[in-house]
Parts: C-alpha cells; structure tokens; sequence
C-alpha cells in the first residue's frame, strides 16, 4: 500500500471506515488499546518505509478515533447521569448506543 494508492484525507472517512480499515468492530465494542494496538504497526511501518503521508495519515486515524471513543463516553456518562435515578442504577455501554443509534 503506498499513498498514491488510498485516500489520505482523514475528513473523507466515517468512524466506521476507519474502524473497518483496522479491522475492528463498532466504536463501542473497543477501547483506546485497541486503536493504539491496531495504528502502531502501521504508523511503524510506514515510517520505516519512508511513506510520510501513510504514516501521519494512521496517527490520524488514531487520533480521531480516540477522540470518538471520549466523546461516547462522555455522552454515556452524561446520559447516565440524567437517567441514574430513573433507571435505578447505570446503563451499560451497549444499551446506550442501542438505544442511540
């Protein structure tokens, strides 16, 4: 894979792209080790193979989709927080984004 070969624009991709490019699940079946586990390599590798584009291109990747996770757990945590005393207790992180999407 060299960057001629794949769209570098970072704005051109959804979550789910990039998740499906690392060949990882829904952003609320991972964590941040997952991402890291899954862009180091690459970042690695691209860097060693003097392909600068490809290697920034996967530390943004990782970066966007860390920054997705906080964001989800920021709105779980805030949704719990509304929803704690009706529900009885907090919701799982599952049942959020079923009942979310």
């Amino acid at each position: 894979m060299a960057s001629n070969e794949i769209d570098t624009d970072i704005n051109n991709y959804t979550k789910d792209d990039l998740l499906d490019m690392l060949n990882l699940s829904s952003v609320e079946d991972v964590d941040e080790n997952d991402i890291v586990d899954a862009t180091r390599p690459l970042i690695a590798r691209f860097s060693q193979e003097n392909d600068k584009n490809l290697a920034y291109f996967f530390t943004e990747v990782q970066e966007k989709l860390i920054e997705e996770i906080d964001d989800d757990d920021d709105k779980l945590e805030e949704y719990n927080e509304q929803h704690y005393q009706e529900k009885g207790g907090r919701l799982q992180k599952a049942e959020y984004f079923q009942q979310h999407q």
